[in-house]
C-alpha cells in the first residue's frame, strides 16, 4: 500500500443516491443533475481535475439532501437544489490563490513596446480579466523574448485561471532567462502549491528567499504552507522575518496570529490580532478568530464585541451570527441570541445547529412551545446527530414544559 498526499487542490463530493421512492434520497432532489452541473462548470473553467467534483453514492443523510461535502475546508452543505449550483460554483470552483503584493510578485519592465503591452496586461490583471491579460503579456513576450518579466506576469495570470501547468512553464522559462529571478521562483512555488506539490513549492520559496532575502511574498507563502503542513515553528519563523521586513502589513500579523492560535499560544495570537485590526480595521477574519479565542477564555462580552465587528464587515456570513449567538447564550441574553440564530436560518434554512441553539434560547425565555418546534426541526434536519448535550437538554425541556 502506498500513502501519498491528495492530488487534488479541492474535492467536492455530491450525493447522487437514488432510492427509487423506497425512502428519502438525494436523488429525489436531482442530486445527479447537481453533480453533472458542478462537474461541467469545473471543466468549463479548466479547473478539473485540480478541483475534483465527484459522485458519492450515499453520504448517510439523504433525508436532508441533496448533500455535498467539500474538502479540505471540511464543509457540509445540505438541502442543495439545482438553483444553488451557481452560488456553490462561485464559492468553490475557482483557483485557490492569494492575489496582491504579499503573495504574487509582478516585475517592472523596460523596453518601450514591451512596456506598453505589459502595462495593458497589468491593467487587465487588476480588473480580473485574466484572459485579456494573457493576450497582452503574450504580445509583450513576442516583442522581447529574452525578458523574464513578461513570462513572470503571464504566469501570474495563468495561476488565476487555474492553468497551473502553463504557469509553471512560464516561470521555468523566466528562470532560464534570469536564474536570479526571485519573482519567478516565488510564482512557480505558488503554482506548485495549487497542484499539491508541496516539496517543489517549499524548494522554490526557499530559493526565492536565498536570491532575495527581503522577498516578503516568499516568506509569507512559505509560512502559510508550513502552517498547513503542521510545521508551526517554521511558519512562525517565516512570518517573523516577513514582519521584520515589513512591519506595517496587518495581514502578516493576522496570519501569524492564526499560527499562534493553532499552536495554542493564545496571548501571542491575541497580540497579533490586535495589531492586525489596528492596521487593517476591515479584516473580518482577525476579529472572528480573536472573538473565538475570547469565547474559549470565557470572556464572552469581548467575544460578542469582536463577532459584532466581524458581522459589520461581512453581514452575509451565517457562521459569524452563529458564533455571536452562542456567546449571547452564555451571558443569558436569549433575545439577542434568538435574533442572530433567526438570521442564520434566513441565510441557510437547513442549518440544524441554528434550530437547536435557538431552542436553547427559547428555553431560557420559558417559551417552551417555540423551543419544541425548533427541536423538531433539528431532529428533522439532523436525525442521526442527537448526541452531546441534546439528551440532557431534552430532559430539561420536558421537565420544564411538562411534556
Amino acid at each position: 500500500m502506498q500513502t501519498n498526499k491528495t492530488p487534488y487542490q479541492r474535492q467536492i463530493f455530491v450525493c447522487t443516491n437514488n432510492a427509487n421512492g423506497e425512502k428519502a434520497s438525494c436523488g429525489d432532489h436531482k442530486g445527479e443533475e447537481v453533480f453533472r452541473k458542478l462537474r461541467e462548470i469545473a471543466k468549463e473553467r479548466k479547473l478539473h481535475p485540480n478541483i475534483r467534483v465527484a459522485q458519492a453514492k450515499c453520504l448517510g443523510q439523504c433525508a436532508t439532501g441533496v448533500n455535498i461535502m467539500v474538502y479540505p475546508e471540511n464543509i457540509w452543505h445540505s438541502g442543495v437544489r439545482l438553483e444553488d449550483v451557481p452560488q456553490l460554483a462561485e464559492k468553490y470552483i475557482k483557483a485557490l490563490v492569494f492575489i496582491g503584493v504579499l503573495f504574487l510578485s509582478v516585475s517592472p519592465v523596460y523596453a518601450q513596446t514591451f512596456r506598453e503591452d505589459n502595462d495593458r496586461g497589468l491593467a487587465y490583471l487588476k480588473q480580473n480579466n485574466f484572459t485579456a491579460a494573457i493576450d497582452e503579456f503574450t504580445k509583450a513576450i513576442d516583442a522581447q523574448h529574452d525578458n523574464a518579466e513578461g513570462y513572470n506576469n503571464r504566469a501570474l495570470a495563468y495561476i488565476n485561471l487555474g492553468r497551473f501547468a502553463q504557469a509553471i512553464a512560464d516561470s521555468t522559462q523566466a528562470i532560464a532567462i534570469n536564474p536570479k529571478s526571485s519573482v519567478a521562483y516565488n510564482n512557480r512555488g505558488t503554482a506548485y502549491v495549487l497542484q499539491g506539490k508541496v516539496t517543489g513549492a517549499i524548494a522554490d520559496y526557499t530559493k526565492a528567499i536565498e536570491i532575495n532575502p527581503k522577498n516578503i511574498s516568499a516568506y509569507a507563502n512559505r509560512g502559510r504552507l508550513n502552517m498547513k503542513q503542521g510545521n508551526l515553528t517554521g511558519s512562525i519563523a517565516d512570518y517573523n522575518k516577513a514582519i521584520e521586513i515589513r512591519s506595517d502589513a496587518g495581514s502578516l500579523f493576522r496570519d501569524r496570529g492564526l499560527v499562534y492560535a493553532q499552536k495554542g499560544d493564545l496571548p501571542d495570537a491575541i497580540a497579533d490580532f490586535n495589531q492586525a485590526v489596528k492596521m487593517a480595521p476591515n479584516d473580518a477574519t482577525a476579529y472572528s478568530v480573536r472573538g473565538a479565542i475570547y469565547y474559549e477564555q470565557k470572556n464572552f462580552i469581548q467575544a460578542i464585541s469582536d463577532f459584532s465587528e466581524a458581522i459589520a464587515i461581512d453581514p452575509k456570513d451565517g457562521e459569524k451570527y452563529m458564533s455571536r449567538a452562542l456567546a449571547y447564550l452564555r451571558v443569558n441574553n436569549a433575545n439577542e441570541a434568538i435574533a442572530d440564530l433567526t438570521r442564520v436560518v434566513a441565510i441557510n434554512p437547513n442549518d440544524a445547529r441554528a434550530y437547536f441553539n435557538r431552542a436553547v434560547g427559547f428555553y431560557q425565555l420559558k417559551q417552551f412551545d417555540k423551543a419544541w418546534a425548533d427541536v423538531h426541526m433539528f431532529q428533522k434536519l439532523s436525525p442521526h446527530q442527537e448526541t452531546g448535550n441534546f439528551p440532557n437538554f431534552i430532559a430539561a425541556l420536558k421537565n420544564a414544559s411538562g411534556k
